[in-house]
């Protein structure tokens, strides 16, 4: 938010001391602008700094004092009113595409006070801030789906209270009134996973994806188990589905057979040479459409705001090398890299419908592709990957991605058999349809 400290780029200062359109040049930054006899900056004037940023406004007794706007080196903007070096009041922060981030009050050059902030998979949060995190208790996060500014009767939130950051306990609305699941009201509260719990409550299930995509028996072939279909018409470029899991360090996942890595996919990219980006769907054992509902059926017994109260802490310390929630992780976490999981004791939906990104199903035709992998931040479950729309979906019409395997180099060591098998039948398929497809042109 103010001009960042100083950097170590010594040819980046040289070529600064060397442009005349300075007024002024030190070690942290560049200044061209309004300056008093003894070189102090004063009145309006651009801050440059080594890493491309700038600080644009005006300036008293060297700080920045009086309305600012800072860029960052990709494009990015936050503007509003500096006091004495500090922003305070209301602000505007902006991303590299000019989109709107947060708008709302600042106090000592934090989110502090009324705001709302737009989060990259379409939703928004808003309500109160306090030293930079989302904390109330009177707060809202609105679903992808929300309209800015009003309710709509289809759209999903969650109001309640939040604590630093994190969903201590609210109450999902549909519209203006409250959401029933099982005749009962629906409390959901931050519940991430770790290395070895799934959710606290996996048969709890988000109403908002439920809404949008439901389960039944894939499209893509006898082998291929269940899919997730558009229960209605999907617009593009919308998340419709999350992608939870227990969160698996990159070199375990390697570690392991392609069977046992059948709902797995990368969170967190690390060096590894072998990434988890898709699932084996095709091959889980516990993959039978006649054992599982086509409606998710989870239970919520309780109704209280408190039915979450221990969600996301533990009663004991972890033993080290045990996970920590996702952005607590240590630089060899991220070095390794992290996957989600959905482990086979999980594939029932009957055992598990917190979530349902993972029976999202691979295609080989690339028309048939409607949909991507995204990264988004869960009130409930935190950092995931989620299903996002790359076209208009009609009902019933079932989700395909790509499962973001190397087809161009496929040996068999770096794929599971069942993508290899099925790749080399699509490429088959496709040279005989060829000739067919010319003759009709």
């Amino acid at each position: 938010v103010c001009p960042p400290p100083a950097h170590t780029n010594p040819s980046a200062m040289k070529r600064k001391r060397d442009d005349p359109g300075w007024d002024l040049v030190t070690e942290d930054f560049s200044y061209k602008g309004s300056l008093k006899e003894d070189g102090t900056i004063e009145g309006k004037g651009v801050m440059e700094f080594p890493d491309g940023s700038q600080l644009i406004g005006t300036f008293s007794d060297g700080d920045p004092h009086g309305q600012g706007k800072y860029v960052s080196a990709d494009g990015s903007t936050i503007f509003g009113t500096y006091e004495h070096g500090d922003l305070t009041g209301q602000v505007t922060e902006t991303n590299e595409s000019g989109g709107l981030v947060y708008e709302g009050e600042y106090r000592d050059s934090r989110r502090h006070g009324k705001g709302k902030l737009w989060l990259e998979d379409g939703g928004y949060m808003e309500g109160e801030f306090r030293d930079g995190v989302f904390d109330g208790k009177e707060n809202i996060y609105h679903y992808p789906s929300a309209a800015i500014g009003r309710i709509t009767e289809g759209s999903f939130l969650l109001k309640g209270e939040w604590r630093q950051g994190d969903m201590a306990s609210a109450v999902l609305y549909r519209g203006a009134d409250e959401a029933l699941y099982n005749g009962k009201r629906v409390v959901y509260a931050y519940d991430p996973s770790d290395s070895v719990r799934i959710s606290s409550k996996p048969t709890l299930p988000d109403l908002y994806e439920q809404s949008l995509v439901v389960v039944g028996p894939s499209s893509v072939g006898s082998n291929a188990g269940e899919g997730l279909f558009a229960r209605v018409e999907l617009p593009s470029g919308r998340i419709v589905s999350y992608y939870n899991g227990t969160r698996v360090r990159q070199d375990v996942v390697d570690a392991r057979a392609w069977e046992e890595n059948s709902n797995t996919i990368t969170l967190i990219e690390g060096t590894s040479k072998r990434k988890a980006r898709g699932r084996d769907n095709h091959r889980d054992s516990n993959d039978d459409p006649e054992k599982k509902t086509k409606e998710q059926d989870g239970v919520d017994d309780e109704d209280e705001d408190d039915n979450n109260d221990d969600d996301g802490e533990n009663e004991e310390e972890e033993e080290e090398g045990e996970e920590e929630k996702y952005g607590d992780y240590d630089d060899d976490d991220r070095e390794i890299g992290l996957s989600i999981d959905v482990p086979k004791e999980y594939a029932l939906t009957t055992h598990y419908c917190a979530s349902l990104g993972h029976k999202v199903n691979h295609s080989f035709d690339e028309k048939k592709v409607n949909c991507e992998y995204a990264h988004c931040d869960h009130p409930r479950f935190g950092q995931i990957r989620c299903i996002k729309t790359l076209r208009p979906i009609k009902k019933g019409e079932e989700l395909l991605v790509s499962y973001g395997y190397d087809i161009l180099n496929v040996t068999g060591d770096g794929v599971p058999d069942w993508f290899l098998e099925g790749y080399k039948k699509f490429s088959q398929l496709s040279a005989e349809s060829a000739p067919e497809q010319q003759e009709q042109q």
